[in-house]
């Protein structure tokens, strides 16, 4: 197969994998091609969609660590929660 043939393979599909990336419902960061400045915004989070459409249970956490309290010593977090 000829140089040129390769080359323009090679050129289409990184053209397509890029318009897929742009185009992607979850976001993925990829640099030098989509800029939108995340340096001046970085404290600022986006929520994603969630696409679940199913009935959804009411839960309450009845136990697990208190609002502000540093983990440090283990890596395991516990939480008990009650659900409807």
């Amino acid at each position: 197969m000829p140089k040129k043939v390769l080359l323009a393979f090679l050129v289409i599909t990184i053209g397509i994998i890029i318009i897929a990336l742009n185009f992607s419902p979850i976001p993925i960061p990829v640099p030098g091609i989509s800029s939108n400045n995340s340096s001046k915004n970085s404290n600022i989070t986006t929520a994603y969609p969630t696409y679940y459409s199913g009935p959804r249970p009411e839960t309450v956490i009845v136990n697990g660590p208190k609002d502000g309290e540093i983990i440090s010593n283990t890596p395991v977090v516990t939480f008990q929660f009650v659900a409807i």
